[in-house]
């Protein structure tokens, strides 16, 4: 065998043992690959996807819990998350940055499942409604909107979701018993509405400190309460406000504020962000707007 010919065949034999090589490689990547996909379709190995996952039963269904122990040297305890009404545990925004970023401050953070909405009102006329031609059809002066629902039906809906809240909370002592300490409730919109009524009423232990962002209530009697039940409040409360939130919460604001103005600092704190909710700016003061005032609450006399 001349000298090209023996080089072509090294270079050729080497070429081959590099295919094998390599298609070796590839097929053992993929049956390393292969059991994690499978892992992840397998209801088995759910926790790979959601090692944080708890559940409660509420009105016999069964409601995810989201939990993330605290991290590091601190314990302080546990905050408890509601995300606004018709959203779930795992809500993204600024309850998904809360939930990661509390833990590394020493608060486990437990995301529960808030209650959902009202059902949209059907506004369809009977046949034997329908005017007749001529006759006057609008009742409403121009610029004021139908209501969706009755006041009855609202209190209906109200109570309804109050129970919901109260069930849930009631359901999380085995829960939150991992992680002793002071409480911290952080809730959004609508359930932050519900939870001051529900707070006002006695029907839930109190935290420590009390959360709210752009409380408000689509019912609209439960709404016009709401600043009188902020000022009712005999744990302290962070009452935190975006230029963003919805328009009744924005309305009553500056009453929330004039309410609870007989307060100390330590007991009524009310925060105006200059971010939309929406920006992830915003989330990361309202992050350290809440591990200021925790901090203030505990080194507090009597605390």
């Amino acid at each position: 065998m001349g000298y090209h010919q023996q080089k072509h065949s090294l270079k050729h034999g080497n070429s081959m043992r590099a295919f094998f090589s390599f298609s070796l490689s590839f097929l053992l990547s993929l049956s390393l690959l292969w059991p994690t996909t499978q892992a992840a379709e397998d209801p088995a190995y759910d926790y790979l996807k959601s090692r944080q996952m708890r559940a409660i039963t509420v009105e016999d269904a069964e409601l995810p819990v989201l939990v993330r122990p605290w991290e590091g040297k601190n314990q302080h305890g546990a905050a408890l998350i509601f995300a606004d009404t018709g959203f779930g545990a795992d809500a993204p925004g600024l309850v998904a940055f809360l939930r990661d970023g509390l833990s590394p401050l020493g608060w486990a953070s437990i995301s529960m499942t808030p209650p959902s909405n009202p059902p949209h009102p059907s506004f369809a006329t009977a046949p034997e409604e329908v005017a007749k031609a001529g006759d006057k059809q609008l009742s409403l002066p121009p610029g004021k909107a139908m209501d969706k629902f009755s006041q009855e039906e609202w209190q209906q809906h109200v109570d309804t979701q109050l129970g919901f809240v109260e069930a849930s909370l009631g359901q999380l002592d085995q829960i939150g018993a991992a992680y002793p300490g002071k409480r911290i409730l952080v809730s959004m919109d609508r359930s932050a509405a519900l939870l001051l009524q529900l707070l006002a009423d006695g029907k839930v232990a109190p935290p420590d400190l009390l959360v709210i962002i752009n409380p408000y209530s689509e019912s609209p009697d439960f709404d016009e309460r709401l600043p009188g039940l902020v000022a009712m409040q005999e744990v302290p409360v962070l009452d935190i406000q975006s230029p963003d939130g919805n328009r009744a919460s924005l309305s009553t604001a500056s009453l929330r504020r004039a309410n609870s103005a007989m307060k100390d600092a330590m007991a009524y704190r009310q925060l105006p962000l200059a971010l939309n909710i929406s920006e992830p700016d915003a989330w990361a003061d309202v992050l350290s707007a809440i591990r200021g005032f925790a901090a203030s609450v505990k080194a507090a006399p009597g605390n």
